[in-house]
């Protein structure tokens, strides 16, 4: 884990390369108290930053949790003391994960012995984000269904910060199991928009505003494909094979993007019906559905 402090007060602690189980966390201090936006997958994942916190004599008071996704809460018992909160639908959906260990050991079997030992809290809700005391002036944006089926960010317009959680990866590519891949690259479209000069992903290395830019290029790209293979019935291998990586070719879990293909389709076959037989996809067909 590297410590990696990209504005004053704002540290980002990073677990490299990003791949399964291995997530991004922030403290953020001012004065005296700090507030934590995530808390990795397990205790000892998340123990530096409290130590870190300790070391610097701030008190962690709040324990913000940006979605539901285990990898981003299991450790959040460090923070003896602090009060841990995420959105009221994210909380609901924290419950519900906290609850099926089982569920967890069959998607992460290498941490499976530790799901049923956590601790994690489940998170109070908090209905409106605005309401929470955030250090240094952040302001919270949410999404969904985006990555996930919620997903909070915060934005720290005099630093030009963004902690983007898992709405970005770095140098690794996302596993799109919930949400909306066309509402995830419309969210980035905003987060680009905020024009940050440091990007805090929840996967990967800290970023800039151009890994939001290469992450929805990525995105769209999936989108084509599986929209140009639901108009011509061709199959997620036929998809997969006109599929573009772009600008993160070289990510990590290239594997991944079969899944997302996968899951594209599902989603594009929902929105449009799915009409088969009509051909193969060609890369004409995806030019033709790629919308910038």
């Amino acid at each position: 884990m590297t410590a990696v402090e990209v504005a004053e007060g704002i540290v980002a602690f990073v677990q490299e390369p990003g791949t399964m189980g291995l997530s991004n966390a922030t403290l953020i201090s001012e004065g005296d108290t700090a507030m934590v936006v995530d808390a990795m997958l397990l205790p000892e994942m998340a123990q530096p930053i409290a130590a870190a916190a300790a070391a610097a004599g701030t008190r962690v008071e709040t324990v913000l949790h940006t979605h539901h996704h285990i990898d981003h809460c299991g450790g959040n018992s460090v923070f003896d003391g602090a009060r841990i909160v995420a959105h009221a639908p994210t909380a609901a959906d924290i419950r519900k994960v906290l609850s099926e260990p089982e569920l967890l050991m069959r998607i992460m079997p290498q941490y499976a012995d530790r799901f049923g030992t956590l601790g994690a809290r489940v998170p109070e809700p908090v209905v409106d984000l605005d309401t929470l005391p955030i250090p240094r002036g952040g302001q919270p944006m949410l999404f969904g269904p985006a990555h996930s089926f919620h997903d909070a960010v915060l934005w720290f317009a005099g630093q030009r910060v963004l902690v983007a959680a898992d709405l970005c990866s770095n140098g690794v590519l996302p596993l799109a199991i919930h949400g909306s891949i066309a509402n995830w690259a419309d969210a980035l479209s905003r987060l680009i928009a905020l024009d940050p000069e440091v990007v805090i992903p929840g996967h990967g290395p800290v970023g800039s505003a151009q890994t939001l830019r290469d992450l929805r290029e990525y995105l769209v790209q999936v989108n084509a494909v599986a929209e140009a293979a639901v108009r011509t019935g061709a199959s997620v291998e036929d998809a997969l094979s006109q599929f573009d990586p772009g600008p993160t070719g070289g990510w990590l879990e290239g594997g991944r993007t079969r899944q997302n293909i996968t899951k594209a389709i599902e989603q594009a076959r929902s929105r449009a019906g799915y009409i088969p037989g009509l051909g193969p996809v060609t890369k004409e067909r995806v030019r033709q559905t790629h919308v910038s």
